[in-house]
């Protein structure tokens, strides 16, 4: 089976621009792939579309951005930036030194870009140097923007993130931004859940020997964009632990989750008694990774069981389907792959094998398996058929991998005859299906130093 290159890399002609940051989705199906890059004037925008990222838009911006959202079948980009506050009025009606995160969200009207607003979001203090966005969401029925960002100030010579999450409706133009940690205590935190309304996290403290843990739940409205904290639940990870359940209840476009708390209670031959068997046995064979918190995601007869590790991220343990369970021995992050509920596949991606496998909803059972020796997956994002996926690899490049029928193949390879397509080897493992993949690596970079 072969894979195809199907353009040369794509490469910034001037040696004085500078990748910032990229970011990538999808318009009616369509691979979208941003790219923000600095000049050595203020910056400009460049956009790729289609599956060979030959169309290719190039803005000007009048500011020296430094990160850009884009989300799936929104006609929006949204640029981020921040600066430190110096003008009097500001100084007057806000705190006395700190910096200023402006969102400005620009559209796209017949190739040409129109600033439509921006936001700014005063912090508390001028203390940080770097913005992380861990999470974003877009309602597109009222225009809701939800970021959830890890900020690092420097406190102690010592880098210690702080999550904030900034709102925003664009209609009637309401913000609110939110602390999770007031005296950035904590020196871990996990994003456990996210929706449009909810956020579950879990943090770690730094102080005290660093056991004093919480798990937070924090609630948006459905009509408002204040952020709230709902619930708390603190622990000592090294006594107690706790296996946190949530129930998601999907009604209309609203998620209305219930949270349950069980401290976890192992007799002598390392049995949860607090847990019924189904989720004890699930637990008990990942008991030797040495941490006591586990977190369950229930979706009517789907579960996926959770856990933060120690690398600063959270990974899957296994997934259900009604009695069915199929455990992950690689145990992958999270935030590789967003889609996980109600799809035709499962996707995966391992991290030491660096395969993309695709699983049956809800027979789990192993569909396709996608593997080069000359491409490591880091990240991946897929339109909502499943027909088309985004890749990000280890070097920075992406890359989009298309699924085709058998019948088109044959038009490929003659392709490849005259010289449109370089083709490489690869392995690849199909069971019962007629769909072929062929990856077309287009080399639009995601960030260069």
């Amino acid at each position: 089976m072969d894979w195809q290159v199907y353009a040369e890399c794509l490469h910034i002609a001037d040696d004085t621009d500078k990748v910032v940051d990229s970011c990538c989705g999808f318009i009616e199906d369509n691979p979208v792939i941003l790219q923000l890059v600095q000049t050595h004037k203020d910056g400009k925008l460049k956009i790729y579309r289609g599956i060979d990222n030959q169309d290719i838009q190039e803005y000007s911006l009048n500011h020296h951005y430094r990160k850009c959202l884009i989300f799936d079948d929104v006609h929006s980009v949204f640029l981020i930036r921040w600066h430190k506050s110096d003008d009097q009025d500001c100084l007057q009606t806000h705190y006395n030194s700190h910096k200023i995160i402006t969102i400005t969200e620009v559209q796209l009207f017949n190739n040409n870009l129109q600033v439509e607003r921006s936001f700014h979001f005063h912090m508390k203090n001028d203390d940080f140097e770097e913005l992380t966005v861990k999470e974003s969401k877009y309602k597109k029925s009222d225009k809701n923007l939800l970021i959830i960002a890890e900020v690092e100030p420097t406190c102690n010579a010592i880098k210690c993130g702080q999550l904030v999450v900034l709102a925003v409706n664009l209609i009637n133009q309401n913000q609110s931004i939110y602390y999770l940690d007031e005296q950035n205590k904590y020196k871990e935190t996990y994003i456990i859940y996210s929706d449009h309304y909810n956020l579950i996290v879990n943090q770690r403290l730094t102080i005290d020997g660093g056991h004093d843990c919480v798990i937070k739940w924090l609630t948006t409205p459905v009509d408002s964009i204040k952020i709230r904290l709902k619930q708390k639940y603190s622990y000592k990870a090294n006594e107690d632990g706790v296996f946190c359940k949530i129930w998601i209840h999907a009604h209309s476009d609203v998620s209305q989750l219930s949270i349950t708390f069980t401290p976890l209670i192992l007799d002598g031959n390392f049995n949860f008694l607090s847990l019924d068997d189904r989720y004890s046995n699930v637990i008990r064979k990942d008991f030797c990774i040495g941490r006591l918190e586990y977190f369950c995601l229930v979706n009517k007869n789907d579960f996926m069981v959770l856990q933060a590790i120690n690398d600063g991220r959270v990974r899957y343990l296994g997934k259900g389907h009604e009695d069915k369970y199929h455990k992950f021995c690689e145990r992958p992050y999270v935030d590789r792959v967003k889609q996980i509920w109600r799809c035709q596949y499962f996707v995966n991606v391992e991290d030491f094998t660096s395969r993309i496998i695709l699983y049956d909803y809800q027979t789990l059972e192993v569909v396709h398996v996608i593997h080069s020796p000359y491409i490591y997956f880091e990240k991946l994002w897929m339109n909502a058929k499943q027909s088309i996926f985004i890749y990000r690899d280890d070097q920075g490049q992406y890359g989009i991998i298309k699924r085709i029928q058998k019948q088109n193949i044959l038009e490929s390879s003659k392709s490849a005859a005259n010289g449109t397509l370089i083709a490489y080897r690869a392995s690849m493992t199909l069971q019962r299906s007629n769909i072929i993949c062929i990856v077309f690596g287009s080399g639009v970079n995601a960030i260069n130093d």
